[in-house]
């Protein structure tokens, strides 16, 4: 290994999923030998925060990591999609004209044309790593797409993508299989194929955190304190069923009079929206939105987190970030959906509920069961424990040396 490996993200790593995904799995290859230089596109808005900007810089540089990054381009149309590869391979280009890489992690369809790039231009293998089938739901969101001459193209991309990646990462064991199984294009069965779901600091995320690590205004505390509390965690998009989820909680609220609905996304407005349709009172709700760095002293309040998702064959190469983090905070998911895979790993831990539909009658028995279930330390440290070997950082970072010592040695 002469140069360093390029990290390629579009997903900024001064968001919550760069600082969780990227940031803290690049560190841990820098400190197996492995270094690296992520390059990322950062929305605009996070960079006038130079406090911030200063500090993960300073972060990284003490890992043994660099970072160089461009702007975003905001919104999804195909002009704002070409605008954004054409600035993640310029920067790319610039930074390897300088330092050669020896390899390339391409995080997600929208920044292997890059990857490709720098192949052609230096013969670096790249690591195509998918966070799942960027192709087929950005068709589903776009219904209008199927069929047209822009789908088409895509596809011909997608193709190309993974017959030049020397190996795969996958979210999910679907996902490896899917692929091995020729669905978009032939897929040469000797190259590396692996699974690494997201990615959790168990050092971060714990069981019973100090008291002295809950930071939080003690106002909230106060509120929180012996409420049976339920967590919405995160995005509110067409992934997610937040109109069930909300639903949900008002049948638990009227089991359980002391439940608290405790909200930790940037968009409350949509949820507010929707408790004021399910007429929730505000007493029984809480709004924030902490930085990632504070998430598990929020989470150290909640006892059930919801993981309400869409369920068709686009989410079978996802895995939601939060459920390796309710695991390992001891919280309780509520799930339904995604795909098979996220739901045996409830099943196999043991400490959530699983609906069998989304129908009044699945939310109300799913209320009952949240509402009369009682806490048992045991049970969350039993799952905690059962998810590491799959969820942790450690593991991520173990599975990710393999795959790029085994194509830096062949």
């Amino acid at each position: 290994m002469t140069g360093p490996i390029f990290h390629l993200t579009q997903d900024g790593i001064l968001q919550p999923i760069g600082r969780s995904q990227v940031m803290r799995v690049t560190m841990g290859l820098a400190a197996k030998g492995l270094t690296h230089t992520i390059l990322s596109l950062e929305r605009r808005a996070d960079l006038d925060d130079r406090g911030q900007v200063d500090a993960v810089r300073e972060r990284l540089a003490a890992a043994g990591v660099r970072w160089r990054y461009g702007v975003f381009v905001e919104g999804g149309g195909p002009r704002q999609y070409s605008q954004t590869s054409a600035r993640m391979t310029t920067l790319a280009i610039r930074c390897g004209l300088r330092t050669r890489p020896s390899a390339v992690h391409a995080r997600g369809f929208p920044v292997a044309a890059t990857a490709v790039a720098l192949q052609v231009l230096f013969s670096t293998p790249f690591v195509y790593d998918i966070r799942g089938f960027w192709v087929d739901q950005r068709i589903r969101s776009r219904p209008h797409l199927a069929g047209s001459p822009s789908a088409r193209v895509l596809r011909v991309m997608e193709a190309l993508f993974y017959r030049r990646a020397a190996a795969l990462v996958s979210l999910t064991e679907l996902g490896v299989r899917i692929v091995q199984s020729g669905r978009f294009g032939a897929w040469n069965c000797q190259k590396p194929a692996v699974c690494i779901p997201t990615c959790v600091d168990y050092e971060m995320f714990r069981v019973d955190l100090p008291a002295t690590e809950r930071t939080i205004p003690r106002e909230i505390e106060q509120r929180l304190a012996g409420r049976l509390v339920v967590g919405y965690v995160g995005s509110v998009n067409s992934d997610y069923r937040a109109s069930e989820s909300i639903q949900l909680f008002g049948h638990v609220l009227r089991g359980r009079p002391d439940a608290m609905l405790l909200c930790l996304t940037g968009q409350q407005p949509q949820l507010r929206c929707l408790a004021e349709r399910e007429r929730l009172p505000d007493s029984a709700i809480l709004y924030a939105n902490p930085d990632y760095d504070d998430m598990p002293a929020w989470l150290s309040h909640v006892q059930w987190g919801l993981l309400l998702l869409t369920e068709d064959f686009v989410k079978w190469g996802s895995m939601p970030t939060k459920l390796g983090e309710f695991f390992a905070s001891g919280v309780k998911p509520i799930y339904f959906g995604c795909n098979p895979e996220v739901g045996e790993w409830v099943r196999r831990c043991g400490s959530g509920v699983s609906l069998p539909d989304l129908t009044h009658d699945a939310l109300r028995a799913a209320a009952r069961k949240i509402a009369d279930a009682h806490s048992d330390a045991s049970v969350l440290r039993v799952a905690r424990e059962r998810a590491r070997s799959h969820f942790s950082l450690e593991t991520g970072v173990s599975r990710y040396e393999r795959v790029f010592r085994s194509i830096l040695d062949a």
